[in-house]
């Protein structure tokens, strides 16, 4: 006789989802370059990868404070702030209570990134003012045309797959730079990097490890299968917020926050 399984309460956050698109574009746009390379198909994915990493941040965010739970009401009035912002409010939580540094690189183009997903997303008219040149047009002002730090173009029409690849690193070195240097967390410790990947992943009730085996659905996880590759080392993408473990000369964990303080 089959019985059914108790009910079981999934808490799925999309932070592996959404981070996985962005590495995952970002090298497949690398890959699939050149001349035979339709420009609409090389667009796409280098665009899914660039509004990806702004969108990974947020959920980051969301996460974090999920994380805290402070208080139902509360939670309501922190869901309306700004991605950064509840970034600042996980870290003053923490024993350490700092803040972000906006005059940092790393926060300055994490910054960068979601607005960039901000700006494409909802749209303006902006008007501009041109003067004539007596042979056409030519635009009065000379308005910023890169978001900077990060050097991505804010004309999404010219944006290329090495900007892409530039919004990745951005993502990964202030993931890493948020949790490990700013944050609490010691990325030299297997068990800290752990804690901070159950941060931003899927949980499920305590009943879940009591159901049956019979009809259970496994989570689905952005892990190391597919970007920690060639790529990434040529890029220099350290997952440590993933809980992947890098070791140098097959015994030392690799800190990236060695290398994110001292640039």
């Amino acid at each position: 006789m089959r019985t059914s399984s108790p009910d079981t309460t999934i808490y799925h956050k999309a932070f592996h989802d959404i981070f996985g698109d962005a590495v995952w574009f970002a090298q497949e746009a690398d890959r699939i370059q050149g001349p035979d390379t339709a420009l609409h198909v090389l667009s796409r994915y280098t665009r899914n990868a660039i509004l990806s990493t702004g969108l990974a941040i947020e959920c980051a965010a969301n996460c974090c404070l999920e994380y805290l739970s402070v208080h139902t009401n509360a939670d309501d009035d922190l869901e309306h702030l700004r991605p950064l912002a509840k970034l600042d409010v996980f870290l003053l939580a923490c024993p350490q209570q700092n803040r972000l540094d906006r005059n940092n690189q790393f926060v300055k183009k994490a910054h960068n990134l979601v607005s960039i997903r901000n700006r494409y997303v909802h749209a303006k008219v902006t008007p501009k003012a041109y003067t004539s040149t007596g042979q056409g047009l030519a635009e009065a002002s000379k308005a910023q045309r890169d978001w900077k730090p990060i050097m991505i173009p804010r004309n999404q029409a010219i944006w290329k797959v090495d900007h892409a690849k530039t919004a990745v690193v951005a993502l990964v070195d202030f993931l890493n730079y948020f949790f490990f240097v700013a944050g609490p967390f010691d990325d030299g410790s297997i068990e800290d990097r752990q804690f901070v990947k159950q941060i931003l992943s899927s949980e499920v009730d305590s009943r879940w490890e009591q159901t049956p085996t019979e009809g259970r659905q496994p989570l689905h996880e952005f892990g190391s299968e597919g970007i920690h590759g060639p790529l990434s080392d040529e890029w220099s993408l350290d997952f440590a917020f993933l809980g992947i473990v890098s070791l140098k000369d097959g015994k030392d964990i690799v800190r990236p926050s060695d290398k994110l303080k001292e640039e």
